[in-house]
């Protein structure tokens, strides 16, 4: 088992991080709208090739304006995507913190699920070999693996 990380944040670092983000969140709530599962699902969505296109339709609104619907609220559109352009510059000075703590977890998970691991292969061998303490504890880990049938279940099936 290779250990990709080892390290220890200290308390007040912890702190002093957790404070900063609930500032964030304190600042940016008054603006913010709790959206669920299913209506993100069906909302559009602004990336790398949509940005330039509705970049493109905001400038077309001004030098064109004759183009623009008279059922299409136009100061509300200028409104949003000025929004739209505040909270995406947030979001990329957001986003170097964001990768850090998401490598962060990557590379601690990987480490505490890989020991993880060895632990339930050993309590398994010791259960195998009739340890009677290893048994419950190898069935409490096997209980994280339900689609794999145990060999015993397996042989025990009728064909």
């Amino acid at each position: 088992m290779e250990n990709t990380i080892s390290i220890e944040i200290p308390a007040d670092v912890q702190n002093a991080v957790k404070t900063k983000f609930a500032e964030v969140e304190a600042l940016l709530k008054p603006f913010t709208i709790n959206i669920p599962d299913k209506e993100r699902d069906s909302l559009l969505k602004v990336g790398e090739k949509t940005g330039p296109f509705v970049d493109k339709v905001e400038g077309y609104t001004s030098t064109a304006p004759e183009y623009v619907p008279n059922f299409m609220d136009l100061p509300e559109f200028l409104r949003d995507k000025a929004a739209f352009d505040t909270i995406f510059s947030i979001f990329t000075a957001a986003k170097p913190a964001m990768r850090m703590i998401d490598d962060l977890i990557l590379l601690t998970g990987n480490d505490t699920f890989s020991a993880g691991l060895l632990y339930y292969k050993s309590v398994k061998a010791a259960a195998d070999a009739g340890q009677a303490k290893a048994k419950p504890i190898y069935e409490d880990l096997a209980k994280r693996f339900p689609g794999r049938p145990r060999v015993a279940a397996a042989k025990a099936q009728p064909n």
